[in-house]
């Protein structure tokens, strides 16, 4: 998935729990879960295609047990709420948009690095740079439906920054 796409799907799915703990306008916040949605990309992708460490673009910060740990972290450190649910909801929602599309193809061999490092990696599929990344992107129907994604998370965006910014209605004289 690309990253207007993990940024799109990571709000709109984020927003029932930013709801629930009255985060929804609080700008700290968002921003913690748009850096959640990009956050395994952008540590693992340079990792392994720029400077070799890893040996697959979805490895260390892929994995469910990394971000389990990462959460019990949080949570010992008592790490504020505005901090701790959006990254982590963040985090999680990239994960759920890289198996997407592999288990719909039935390519379940392809999200063994959920399970990193207790399942071996799934083989690359080809050996990328970040930028070389970027030149490669086409426009297919994942990448159209990921700008949608992206376009209906920014107008749902909006229309809450509406509505949350209009002055309430004045009531009606004589109304009890």
């Amino acid at each position: 998935m690309w990253p207007w796409g993990h940024l799109g799907l990571g709000y709109l799915l984020a927003l029932p729990l930013l709801e629930h703990y009255d985060l929804d306008g609080d700008y700290v916040a968002l921003v913690v879960l748009a850096v959640g949605t990009q956050l395994p990309d952008l540590v693992d992708k340079p990792l392994a295609w720029t400077f070799g460490v890893l040996p697959y673009g979805r490895a260390v910060m892929h994995s469910l047990l990394v971000v389990g740990a990462v959460a019990v972290v949080l949570s010992v450190l008592s790490a504020p709420v505005r901090v701790r649910v959006p990254l982590l909801a963040g985090w999680v929602s990239h994960l759920v948009g890289d198996v997407v599309y592999p288990l719909a193809e039935g390519a379940v061999g392809e999200v063994t690095f959920l399970a990193y490092p207790l399942v071996a990696l799934p083989e690359p599929a080809g050996d990328y740079g970040v930028l070389s990344y970027f030149r490669n992107v086409a426009l297919t129907g994942e990448t159209a439906l990921e700008v949608s994604l992206f376009v209906l998370a920014g107008a749902a965006f909006v229309v809450r920054e509406w509505r949350s910014r209009r002055a309430p209605v004045p009531a009606a004289e004589g109304a009890d």
